[in-house]
């Protein structure tokens, strides 16, 4: 009744099953490359308050997708200087999402 076959489990995984596991999932993971021109939408406004200032963005995709920012100015500033940080800052997220085309809406 011995027929000599012992079973031992495996203790890591081997690096090229890793590596094949990663390169398959990124493929699926990683959106294709938008052909048409669709744009997204990107509103901002500055806020000035006697504890400090804010800037609020809401960037809107073509599918109708919202995503919310806010960033916190820790200087001194009028309301025109506020507004201007809320839209470069928008603009410094827009380049980091990888966005190339953009409406922009503000109040100001």
């Amino acid at each position: 009744m011995g027929l000599g076959i012992s079973y031992a489990p495996q203790t890591t995984i081997k690096s090229q099953a890793l590596v094949n596991f990663v390169a398959e999932w990124t493929k699926i993971l990683i959106p294709p490359t938008a052909i048409d021109q669709s744009y997204w939408m990107m509103y901002f406004d500055g806020s000035l308050m006697k504890k400090g200032a804010g800037v609020g963005l809401v960037f809107v995709s073509p599918l109708g997708v919202r995503m919310r920012y806010m960033v916190r100015i820790h200087f001194p500033a009028f309301n025109n200087v506020v507004e201007y940080e809320a839209l470069i800052n928008g603009l410094c997220v827009t380049i980091e999402l990888g966005i190339r085309w953009l409406n922009i809406q503000g109040d100001s």
